[in-house]
């Protein structure tokens, strides 16, 4: 699995929320760990109905090439595939909470090289799923912590969750990017 670079990540991610009008009333800080908290929910949702990825099929769908039933362009069938095989899973939402983080660090400029402590529940292998959420959930809400200690912790423990579960997080994230990129307007959401 490939680590992630957080502090290019979070350029990247930001400057796309930015396009996508995520950030024009300039929401606060607690407005997008809300949203974080929010993803992992989701996330909760598709352990309980079971909803993993398929990240083997996606990749052999779209490199395959298109019948005459599919969608003409490239980025049509990679939205396609993409919603058939990834999105909405586990691994799909936890990349949404790690991109939300993301963005977060980039709009604020928060340096990842730096070294920080987590002072909260720490995310356990002898653990249930739902209750690794909890721990990072924690992380998210816990306001006797930085904003920038809240993002770090977080998203170091959906890493190691993620790790844990053998879900490869990077290549989520480079996906979900991908995905998001051609998307419409705050992903034709209100917020």
């Amino acid at each position: 699995m490939k680590k992630l670079q957080h502090n290019q990540l979070a350029a990247e991610i930001h400057a796309n929320s930015l396009k996508h009008g995520w950030w024009e009333s300039n929401p606060s800080t607690e407005h997008f760990l809300t949203l974080v908290v929010c993803e992992l929910a989701e996330a909760v949702e598709a352990d309980r109905v079971e909803r993993k990825a398929d990240v083997t099929t996606f990749e052999r769908r779209i490199q395959e090439k298109p019948s005459e039933h599919e969608a003409a362009t490239y980025q049509q069938r990679y939205a396609y595939w993409f919603e058939a095989y990834i999105k909405d899973t586990v691994a799909d939402e936890l990349a949404d909470a790690a991109i939300r983080l993301l963005d977060i660090a980039g709009a604020h400029n928060y340096n990842f090289s730096k070294p920080f402590t987590c002072y909260s529940m720490l995310v356990n292998i002898g653990q249930s799923f739902t209750e690794n959420i909890g721990c990072i959930m924690e992380c998210v809400l816990c306001h006797t912590m930085t904003a920038y200690h809240r993002v770090a912790c977080a998203l170091a423990q959906i890493e190691w969750l993620a790790w844990q579960m053998n879900i490869d997080l990077a290549w989520h994230i480079k996906h979900k990017m991908l995905y998001n990129a051609s998307r419409p307007y705050k992903h034709g959401k209100a917020y």
